[in-house]
């Protein structure tokens, strides 16, 4: 996960293009980005404990207790996730879409999500 600097300012379609490329290679030097496939396997088993473990705390701290909430840093979230590279099947059909869910909190204007399938 990185944060980068999303352009707006010039008004020139591909000045922007060119603006974000250039922020997206900046954070990407400083951060040192976490490998495809390190991602993709990270996601097969950390989304689903992290979510489990948050629903026991939110469980154990019952419907009466606020949770603190924390102004975001950014407007807009990309997610930009690979896909597998080869076909899943599940009982022998073909997983033929995978359609990327971003996530919603107050305040994000636009959530865009993508992911790769079957690509080289």
């Amino acid at each position: 996960m990185m944060i980068a600097e999303f352009p707006t300012r010039p008004g020139d379609p591909a000045a922007r293009v060119r603006a974000a490329h250039e922020a997206m290679k900046a954070a990407k030097q400083q951060h040192k980005a976490i490998g495809a496939e390190i991602l993709t396997d990270m996601g097969l088993f950390a989304m689903p404990a992290l979510e489990a473990c948050a629903s026991r705390v939110v469980a154990q701290m019952g419907a009466q207790v606020p949770m603190p909430r924390q102004p975001l840093m950014w407007n807009v979230a990309v997610s930009n996730v690979p896909g597998p590279r080869e076909t899943p099947y599940l009982a022998g059909h073909p997983l033929e879409v995978i359609k990327p869910v971003g996530f919603l909190a107050d305040e994000l204007g636009l959530m865009i999500a993508l992911i790769s399938y079957r690509t080289a």
